[in-house]
């Protein structure tokens, strides 16, 4: 009996049960100072699905894809699309690191980058090719197009598409 009311105690006297919230990931930052900053800040808000931001950030064919991808993705009104939403959120929360490793000056105005976006996914180091174009605004830098290039590190097995092994 003095073990059930020691428990009761103890149990009175602990923080009540928090319920599971959604993970939301942290805005996206925006730097349109140099052109690495703006193709970071780009990646950043493509990756959290911010769609506002990216277009913010884009112009010509990147803008079109955000907008496209704006258009295919799910209304958040299924448990299955909330599910997923927010299962995507969780992956995102971190952002990569764009690291440019080589810079092609096509006008004074308009530059190509390519580097290598790294970081934390799922717990693991996170690595893949990125090429950006991107021109010179009153408003700063802005992304003109991204083109996804090879995953570097390993993915677990089910992000693998068929015929994609490692990316």
């Amino acid at each position: 009996m003095v073990s059930i009311g020691a428990v009761a105690l103890l149990r009175s006297r602990m923080p009540p049960e928090v319920e599971p919230r959604a993970v939301h990931p942290a805005p996206a930052r925006v730097d349109r100072s140099t052109p690495a900053a703006a193709a970071e800040s780009f990646l950043d808000a493509w990756r959290k699905r911010d769609h506002a931001t990216a277009e913010a950030l884009s112009a010509g064919e990147a803008r079109a894809e955000v907008e496209a991808r704006r258009e295919r993705e799910p209304a958040e009104s299924t448990p299955e699309a909330e599910l997923r939403g927010r299962v995507w959120n969780a992956l995102a929360a971190d952002r990569l690191a764009y690291a440019v490793e080589e810079t092609t000056e096509r006008s004074p105005t308009e530059v190509t980058l390519r580097g290598v976006a790294s970081g934390i996914f799922m717990n693991a180091r996170y690595e893949r090719r990125i090429e950006f174009d991107l021109t010179r605004t009153d408003a700063g830098w802005t992304v003109t197009a991204m083109r996804l290039g090879d995953v570097l590190s390993d993915t677990p097995d089910f992000l693998e598409l068929p015929g994609e092994s490692g990316r």
